[in-house]
This record gives C-alpha cells, structure tokens and sequence, in this order.
C-alpha cells in the first residue's frame, strides 16, 4: 500500500490550523512529528522548510527576536523555494509572498505584530 503524502496527513492540516490560529509552536511540533517519519527527501526538505517558517514567527512573535527570526525565516524560504505555488494542494506562492514581505520588513529593522500580517495563512486549494 503506498504511503500518504505528507499533506494528506491528519498532523499536516493540524499543523496548518495551528499555524494560522498564531499556534506557530504548536504548528512546528505537528510537522515536526511528520517530518521526522518521512522518508522522501523532497518531501522531508518541504516539511523542514514549513517548520522554519512557522518558528521563525514564533520566535518574531513570541520570543520577541526579530534578528534570529529573519535568518530562520530565510533558510526556511530557501528550503521552499523550488517547489511550485500550488504544491501538494497547498497554495505554497501565496504564503511565500508574505513571508518574504515579512522577511524584508525584519531586514530592514521594523517590527511585526500578529495583525499587521494577515496574508501569512496557509490556504489548502
């Protein structure tokens, strides 16, 4: 029987309800439980590149570290990079765009609160 793919997973779409709630810690420890299982590296890279982007905001929000957030969110960009804007079902373009306006706002010196950044939700198409 084939394995499922990552994002059919019952963690993967707690993971996203988490990480939309402003859960970003509760969403991080959901694909890392995926993440640690699966055994496709383009898969594997994916889910590695959702857990740095939702712990980055964690650590924006949270953890109040702009500077160590904005490298995180970086390496976790990079890591999402090559796969398409609709990758799995999930509408990957459309976050990556906030959240590289997010990632430029934290180069650049400014803050972020929770409300000033609404298109960073994930949406399943």
């Amino acid at each position: 029987m084939p394995r499922a793919l990552p994002t059919e997973e019952p963690q993967f779409a707690h993971g996203m309800r988490l990480h939309n709630e402003g859960a970003h810690y509760e969403a991080h420890e959901a694909w890392e439980e995926l993440w640690l299982g699966e055994e496709d590296d383009g898969y594997r890279l994916f889910l590695q590149g959702l857990i740095q982007v939702t712990s980055a905001f964690h650590k924006v929000f949270f953890q109040k570290q702009p500077a160590s957030a904005g490298r995180l969110l970086a390496r976790g960009l990079d890591k999402l990079a090559p796969y398409p804007d609709d990758y799995l079902g999930v509408a990957l373009g459309r976050f990556r765009q906030g959240a590289q306006a997010c990632a430029l706002l934290l180069t650049e010196g400014a803050s972020l609160e929770r409300k000033d950044v609404p298109a960073l939700r994930w949406a399943v198409e």
